[in-house]
């Protein structure tokens, strides 16, 4: 039992507008961030050799853990790979790992432009403005003016062909431009340092 784990106040605010809750009509969908609910995190059982300055809070569809990871008073964001011993630093902060996150979606291959070629996984422009509409409403008190700025700009742009090494697709960033903003807003300089989240 985890009760001692001093608990982000945005991530209590979270569980207690139920966004955390599946069923309910308020839960906050954001992309490969399935979230776990205070009784859940608080009854977590670590796994044998799993570390346990991590407690994971979210998990995505592969299996990999999100997880605050305890540093100095402190609980920095971080993804542990479920086929990896190593996992890496994502953000400073829940509000910062957010705010990645959704850079980092508006920069994948999830959404189209012609509904005929859709894949069951994506989603056309207007429904990803209602979600950027959505998140800037309620992380209206959690972002900073940069941030919230940044999602207004998002939901004016048009998708777009970004060329990768694995191909083309539509989105509103590329990968660079995620990166760039995204070192850019959070300016946090172990973002993606690696750490060992099992004991080898």
């Amino acid at each position: 039992m985890l009760k001692s784990l001093n608990f982000p106040q945005i991530y209590l605010e979270m569980n207690r507008l139920g966004w955390l809750d599946v069923e309910s009509r308020d839960y906050l969908w954001l992309n490969e961030m399935k979230w776990k609910s205070q009784t859940e995190v608080m009854n977590y059982k670590h796994e044998e050799e799993e570390i346990d300055s991590i407690t994971p809070f979210a998990v995505t569809s592969r299996g990999d853990k999100w997880v605050w990871k305890a540093e100095s008073n402190r609980l920095l964001v971080a993804l542990c790979f479920h086929d990896d011993y190593e996992g890496v630093i994502y953000a400073e902060n829940l509000e910062g790992a957010i705010f990645r996150n959704i850079l980092e979606y508006v920069s994948s291959a999830h959404f189209y432009t012609d509904e005929k070629e859709a894949e069951s996984f994506q989603i056309d422009i207007e429904e990803l403005r209602n979600y950027l509409v959505n998140w800037r409403k309620r992380f209206n008190r959690w972002f900073n003016d940069e941030w919230l700025n940044e999602l207004d700009e998002l939901e004016k742009l048009e998708l777009k062909i970004c060329e990768t090494q694995y191909g083309s697709y539509f989105a509103l960033l590329t990968p660079d431009e995620a990166r760039s903003k995204t070192k850019k807003f959070l300016d946090f300089d172990r973002i993606n340092e690696p750490f060992n989240w099992i004991n080898k």
